[in-house]
């Protein structure tokens, strides 16, 4: 399909054809009636589906397509988006504590006001977000991506607490 093909060649295509409202809407009705019944959304094109102010907690999006997609200010917490691609998605306002965002591509999403708390964000693009996010509590790799290309997680200020540990200084002999 059409998608398929420009996710494997989208440098020779124009954007990903996001759905109409009538596709958005039942796109949405698949995804609630589906995660009532603890169904899996593994693999699944939801690109462009609407799903702001949702409750949707430990929802399986795993490789996910799920580009321009509108997750504004849903719960999403214990949700896993491992390998799934939300690249200009809108997760503004978003509850993302204690997600699993391994691979996952934020690339060009709106990512302000959330809260990534007790996130796994290992290998996670986030080159071009926009918006403001917490990262703070999250876990992160020297391969997570952020900014730019060339950036990576360990130039953000990081804090370490310590939790009864007496800091103890390195001998080298």
């Amino acid at each position: 399909n059409y998608n398929d093909a420009y996710r494997k060649y989208g440098y020779a295509f124009p954007l990903v054809a996001l759905p109409n409202e009538k596709e958005k809407a039942e796109m949405k009705a698949t995804v609630l009636t589906g995660y009532e019944k603890g169904e899996s959304f593994q693999g699944k094109d939801f690109s462009g589906i609407d799903l702001s102010q949702t409750d949707l907690r430990g929802v399986d999006f795993k490789e996910a397509f799920l580009e321009g997609a509108n997750f504004s200010g849903a719960d999403l917490r214990g949700a896993d988006f491992t390998g799934a691609d939300l690249t200009g998605a809108n997760v503004s306002s978003a509850n993302f504590a204690n997600t699993n965002c391994k691979s996952a591509n934020f690339s060009n999403a709106n990512v302000g006001g959330i809260s990534f708390n007790g996130a796994n964000l290992e290998k996670a693009n986030f080159v071009g977000m926009r918006g403001s996010a917490n990262f703070a509590g999250s876990y992160c790799t020297e391969e997570t991506l952020f900014g730019n290309a060339a950036s990576r997680a360990f130039l953000f200020q990081l804090s370490i607490e310590w939790q009864g540990l007496i800091p103890m200084p390195i001998i080298d002999i």
